[in-house]
């Protein structure tokens, strides 16, 4: 088997940028996931070069379950709405069939979808079949082991991805990895699905673009971890009122946003302060969204009850005005549940 994804991350086009994102993918899957090494056999940048990670012959941590018969190769960069550059896709086809013509590959080998295995937001989408000529393949050792593909041979190939129809792709998710969060001190599992979510709101700074509201997270990371002296961010996501989810702890990462409810429930936070203001329209369409997706995709019970912070806990959270907004949300739960002071 060969899986294809994407790196849901920042796109490269040049040596020196594309090493830059696998240094920092690497990073990211040593000190956030705890892996031994960057998860992916190869990756492939937008330069039309392959970079090697753990190679042909090392076991790789790409998708569960099928690490142990199959390659993983990454495009790097984010593919939801649009293709990467025709170079890459020629490097990521000739370098599976390099695999075969090496003897790595079986020839009858399958083609996946990071998703056929493990469904998860944002992994590759096309519905395309791609044509390509034969490859005879040369590897020439260089502090970042190019690849130098020479076409020779006139032989087609076609590669068929076929993707299950993609959920939640109008959200856009902003990976802890593009925000630049720390890694966590400590992670636990989280059972799900949940059949609870809470709404939060963060009661400080408003953010309206990308690069706002990453510092914002920044910002509450850096207080949850080093005033509150937590593993990591409360949360499992963000919103932003530049529309955007950022990722916090995730759907399966025990939170921290409620007393006595962390253990079955998620907690998403609009950033903001919403005492005596409405979030932006986007942003509560984005929460709603959000949180329909996480029960698409079987992280909540489909009859779970929704709940403001202060439902559960002495506090304003998630501030008068969106506090009222959500009591009109399907799922919003006026049962009395336990109040934590």
């Amino acid at each position: 088997m060969s899986f294809i994804h994407h790196s849901e991350g920042s796109h490269c086009y040049s040596l020196d940028e594309c090493s830059t994102v696998v240094r920092a993918i690497q990073d990211y899957h040593m000190d956030s996931n705890g892996w031994n090494d960057i998860g992916y056999s190869f990756l492939v940048g937008e330069d039309g070069r392959v970079y090697e990670g753990r190679g042909w012959t090392t076991l790789p941590a790409h998708s569960p379950v099928y690490n142990d018969f199959s390659h993983g190769i990454c495009i790097m960069g984010t593919f939801m709405d649009i293709e990467p550059e025709q170079v890459a896709l020629d490097a990521a086809q000739a370098w599976i069939q390099c695999g075969v013509d090496l003897g790595h590959t079986i020839a009858g080998y399958e083609l996946f979808g990071h998703r056929d295995g493990r469904f998860k937001i944002g992994d590759p989408r096309s519905g395309t079949s791609f044509v390509m000529c034969g490859y005879v393949c040369m590897m020439r050792a260089s502090t970042h082991t190019q690849i130098h593909i020479y076409i020779y041979i006139y032989i087609y190939i076609y590669i068929y991805i076929y993707i299950s129809i993609a959920q939640c792709d109008a959200v856009q998710l902003v990976t802890r990895e593009e925000w630049g969060a720390r890694p966590p001190v400590e992670t636990s599992p989280l059972e799900v699905p949940v059949n609870m979510s809470f709404v939060h709101h963060s009661a400080g700074s408003h953010c309206y673009t990308l690069d706002d509201c990453s510092a914002v997270v920044r910002a509450i990371q850096d207080y949850h971890m080093d005033s509150n002296g937590w593993n990591d961010i409360g949360y499992n996501f963000l919103v932003g009122e530049d529309g955007r989810v950022y990722e916090g702890r995730g759907w399966t990462t025990l939170p921290r946003h409620s007393p006595v409810y962390n253990d079955f429930s998620h907690g998403t936070c609009i950033m903001g302060n919403y005492m005596t203001v409405a979030p932006e329209e986007v942003a509560l369409n984005t929460t709603q969204a959000w949180i329909q997706c996480g029960l698409d995709l079987g992280y909540i019970i489909p009859d779970y009850e929704l709940f403001g912070h202060r439902d559960g806990r002495c506090t304003d959270c998630p501030g008068d005005v969106l506090y009222s907004i959500i009591q009109t949300w399907p799922h919003y739960s006026f049962r009395e549940i336990p109040i934590i002071c």
